[in-house]
């Protein structure tokens, strides 16, 4: 087994980029899927009859120009590059996906099992999900959906070849894209479905004030060779005793809330995503572990880190789907909220001018009633001006930021 030289690859990474632009969140979920993309499908997690691989679909999402989302894609590239992880990236067909993955192929020996394995693992890169995906391409929706689950075989019927197999898939997928474009994409229908619910949305708004970002190289070459010893791995993870207990524990109680309605995401089009909470949790405890040690021993403080990790995600995702939604007025509310989240107080008068395009006075009035019965801002009257304010906490009880 490869020495590491780091005591975390997470916070390593979190520590080499301190000083760039974008958000750390966005860091991290780099970090993550850096992890995922060199554990390949040579790492599982068994749970009965189900093996669960690490591969993640990750999306950071944020406004174009500013969040800086394709910088911190491109900052974590050189380094799975580095690690050797196979990468692709532009625009894709199935035809060019599958024959990619066929390409991929690899043997190792599954030390748990005592076998040798051929498996085909590839990871994607785009900072711009929309060169991906294309408009709307719901073939290639749901030859991902089935890609994220790892099948062996995989099987593609193309147009003019025949039948493609792909032995012991693995489709590892980190891009970026504002929440604009995610309209024009996904269908409709396809939100909350089966390719939206695997995607963890990682949403930021913001960048940092870093006027002179800067890097550690010595630090990057320690990165890529840490990367390349996780590359190394193979075998099951196993949960200790004690983290077995805390899980049935938690997945007693995270099935009877979801049955009661009680989503972790509190916004319908996230339904279908909390069902899958436990699976997304053992996958990122897997990570977690994989990133402190090449033990392959989850324990319950990697469970508790995942935990962390994910929640504090997930109170920032339905901001992804901001612009999608058929109450007609959504998007002049989603504006007038997120105006309020940012200024706290606002004047009527500047609302209006600042959203004329948008929002004239009859609409502005259906707007403050709307928030008025949702119970998150107030109106004052101060010296015969109005203004907008909004309350303390309106953000987080929303689970709009």
């Amino acid at each position: 087994m490869a020495r590491r030289q780091l005591a975390d690859f997470i916070d390593a990474y979190v520590a080499y980029t301190d000083q760039t632009e974008p958000m750390q969140s966005f860091h991290i979920w780099c970090a993550i899927s850096a992890i995922a993309g060199a554990l390949e499908r040579k790492v599982y997690v068994k749970l009965g009859h189900q093996k669960i691989f690490p591969n993640f679909y990750t999306v950071l999402c944020g406004p174009a120009g500013w969040a800086r989302k394709g910088t911190a894609i491109d900052l974590i590239r050189p380094i799975m590059e580095g690690a050797g992880i196979r990468l692709m990236s532009g625009a894709i067909t199935m035809e060019r996906l599958s024959q990619r993955l066929k390409a991929a192929i690899e043997n190792y020996a599954d030390p748990t099992e005592g076998l040798v394995k051929f498996h085909c693992s590839v990871t994607f890169l785009s900072p711009e999900l929309q060169v991906f995906l294309r408009e709307k391409n719901v073939d290639l929706l749901g030859r991902l959906t089935d890609l994220y689950d790892c099948p062996d075989p995989w099987i593609y019927d193309t147009k003019n070849q025949g039948t493609d197999y792909v032995q012991g898939a693995y489709f590892n997928l980190l891009a970026a894209t504002a929440p604009d474009w995610i309209a024009s994409m996904l269908p409709d229908p396809a939100i909350g479905g089966g390719f939206t619910r695997r995607i963890i949305w990682v949403v930021e708004e913001d960048k940092r004030t870093i006027p002179r970002p800067y890097i550690d190289e010595n630090l990057q070459e320690i990165l890529i060779k840490d990367l390349e010893a996780i590359g190394l791995l193979a075998g099951a993870a196993e949960f200790t005793d004690e983290l077995w207990k805390i899980y049935e524990k938690w997945y007693h109680e995270h099935d009877a809330a979801f049955r009661r309605g009680e989503l972790a995401v509190r916004d319908p089009r996230f339904s279908s995503y909390c069902g899958t909470r436990a699976t997304i949790l053992r996958k990122l405890s897997l990570i977690v572990s994989v990133s402190e040690s090449s033990s392959l021993i989850i324990e319950p403080r990697h469970w508790y880190r995942a935990k962390e990790i994910l929640e504090h995600t997930e109170r920032r995702m339905p901001r992804a789907f901001q612009s999608m939604g058929q109450a007609r007025y959504a998007d002049a509310v989603q504006m007038v909220f997120n105006f309020l989240c940012r200024r706290k107080r606002v004047q009527k008068a500047e609302i209006l001018r600042w959203f004329f395009r948008d929002i004239d006075e009859g609409v502005y009035n259906i707007v403050v009633n709307t928030l008025l019965r949702m119970e998150t801002i107030q109106v004052r009257n101060i010296e015969g001006t109005e203004y907008l304010e909004l309350k303390e906490g309106a953000e987080n009880v929303l689970d709009f930021r």
